[in-house]
This record gives C-alpha cells, structure tokens and sequence, in this order.
C-alpha cells in the first residue's frame, strides 16, 4: 500500500483549481475553474446556493456554476538534471509520466518538455499517444546533467499552447530548484497567470536526504501553484510502490478533466486587487468544513500590460 506520507501529499492534489479570463468585454464578470470533493475525493455536485463569495471584504455574486468534463490538452515536464540521476528517482518519473499518458480517458492531447541545464527535447501537441511514450522512453535514456532551467522550461511549456483553452494544464516532475534560467520566476508565473494555464508540480524528494534542489523548489512549486490555481504533490521515491501508481494518477486525471465553471461579479473597487473568498455553505448558510473546495485565490485581470 501507499504509505501515509504518500497519500497526505497527493491528498493535495484533490483541491485544485485555475482562473481564465472572461470572454467578451464585460469585465465584471470573471470565470473561475472549481474543484470540489468530500474528503474521499469523490466530486460534488454544485449549484450556486451551495457557494458563497467575497472579493476583498466586499460581497461577490455567484452568477452561475457549470459543470464541465473535458479533454484537457497537457504538457508534462520532465527534469533530467543531475540531481534527478538517482535510479529511484528515475523510476518513478517515467512510470508515473507514462501511466498518465497512458490511461488519460477521453480524446486528451499531450506535449512534453525535456530538461536539465538546458532543454534537451520538445514535443508539440499533435502527436498520437505512442509517439509521447516514445519520447518519454528516450527521455529516459538521456543523461542526467548538472544544472536545472526549470523556469525556462515552464516558459516553453505555456508556449506550446497557443492560443489557450478552458482547461489547458502542465504537469511537472521535478525536485525543483532552478540555477541556469534566463527567465525570472516573475515572468515565468505571469505567463501562466495571464493565459489561466494550470500548474501541477510533482515534487520528488529524498525522504532521508533532501538535496538543495528539493528543499528551494518547494517553495518556487509552491508560488506558481498559488498563481495558477494549481496544486502541488509530493513525492517520496523510496516509499512508492509501483504497483499503486495507477490509483494515484487516477486522482490526477481526475482533478484535470473533471470542475466547475463558476462566473462571479466582482464588486467594483476589487475588480484586479483583492483576494478571492469561496466557502461551500449548507441550507443554513453555515459554511461547511467536511468538503474540499479548490479555487484560485486571485483571479486574472480582465486586461493586463505584458511585462516580457
């Protein structure tokens, strides 16, 4: 079985959410991609007098909740830096990174970055599900490199999109930290905020010896969840039993293609400051603390000045 580090970690994972922009002009009215989930992980059903919002300190309407089931379109990050040459931790990466390309329901697309101290492959999206495995097999046969460009490869992976698309996600695996990029974390973070792409970073970290990488990349994984209205799962390579892997990316499947649509008003003054509030209530308005609920915490402005 899953230890209990393993599953309080990727516990995380079922309270995810992002925000997008609102389409057309009127810029009150903001969209916002929801999770929500007892704490069995299994997904609620919602209406609008289940949510109660503010913005800041003032009241925000709910104007509507739509549920939404989709193919998403992700881009999985695999980091082949030195710090990620122990075989364990190799292991784990491509398992994982396969099952999910693997067993995703549904007509998903797929994209993969590769790096270490510099990108080292690219696959768009219009590939077939083989020709990703493929490449994560060759991935595994690159060596691992000193030095880590994960900011410039997070900037790679939301370029690869386009044109975003309600839903639109990456998937890290990684120990984190970052010591070659030419891009900032501030640039980086604003490309994600701007285009409502999700951020979901798998942290793998060394139960009896973390490295400097996994102890600083917690927190920049931590900052650009926070931004994206994404979630962060940890990883203890030496505690995973393969053989449980597929029940775990099936909580991340899940939380990927599977949310709420909210649209909320947003009071005048707070439009593109305040901080986003949102309980789930019961009947009698008493907000309710057996469920999960997954949002982002500041939602994107309606228009915003590029800053790269």
């Amino acid at each position: 079985m899953l230890s209990s580090k393993f599953i309080a970690a990727l516990g995380l994972l079922l309270g995810s959410a992002s925000f997008v922009f609102a389409q057309g002009t009127d810029c009150d009215k903001r969209e916002i991609v929801v999770n929500a989930r007892d704490k069995q992980g299994k997904f609620l059903p919602l209406q609008v007098s289940d949510l109660r919002a503010k913005f800041g300190k003032r009241d925000a309407a709910i104007l509507s909740v739509t549920r939404r089931v989709s193919a998403p379109r992700v881009v999985i990050l695999l980091d082949k830096s030195g710090s990620m040459a122990d075989e364990v931790k190799t292991r784990a990466l491509q398992y994982i990174s396969s099952e999910l390309v693997r067993s995703m329901p549904g007509p998903a697309q797929f994209a993969l970055v590769v790096f270490a101290g510099k990108i080292l492959d690219t696959l768009d999206f219009g590939h077939s599900r083989g020709e990703v495995l493929a490449a994560i097999d060759r991935a595994g046969n690159f060596p691992n490199l000193g030095g880590t460009v994960l900011r410039d490869a997070l900037l790679r992976a939301s370029d690869l999109f386009g044109t975003t698309q309600m839903g639109d996600a990456v998937v890290i695996f990684s120990d984190g930290g970052d010591n070659h990029s030419k891009t900032s974390q501030r640039d980086m973070e604003y490309s994600y905020w701007s285009k409502g792409i999700r951020a979901f970073p798998f942290i793998f970290i060394d139960s009896v010896l973390a490295t400097p990488e996994e102890t600083y990349g917690s927190d920049e994984f931590a900052a650009l969840a926070r931004v994206t209205g994404g979630s962060v799962g940890i990883i203890f390579p030496r505690e995973v039993d393969l053989k449980d892997i597929p029940s775990v990316v099936r909580q991340l499947e899940d939380v990927l293609s599977m949310y709420y649509v909210v649209q909320i008003h947003l009071p005048e003054p707070d439009r593109n400051g305040a901080s986003l509030q949102l309980e789930l209530i019961d009947v009698a308005g008493q907000r309710r603390k057996d469920l999960k609920l997954g949002f982002p915490s500041k939602p994107a402005a309606c228009s915003q000045p590029s800053t790269r």
